[in-house]
């Protein structure tokens, strides 16, 4: 895949963020349809392991958190 998407299913979307290695945040939006390319202020960034975090917010309000992990490939 040339983008990153994290879709939320049986709940409400609030927030992606993307760190890379360093825990440097490399990307973050409140858009759910706005997936990360790999960029990082217009640059590719490197092969490598990232961290993503996803805040969600339950049926009944409740915010909750999927984290994972994603390896960027060339």
């Amino acid at each position: 895949n040339d983008k990153f998407f994290v879709r939320v299913i049986g709940g409400t979307f609030v927030q992606k963020k993307i760190y890379n290695r360093w825990g440097q945040l490399v990307f973050e939006t409140t858009k759910e349809n706005e997936a990360w390319d790999g960029t990082y202020l217009g640059k590719l960034q490197p092969p490598d392991a990232y961290n993503f975090v996803v805040e969600y917010q339950t049926e009944n309000g409740q915010a909750n958190y999927y984290k994972g992990s994603l390896t960027l490939i060339q």
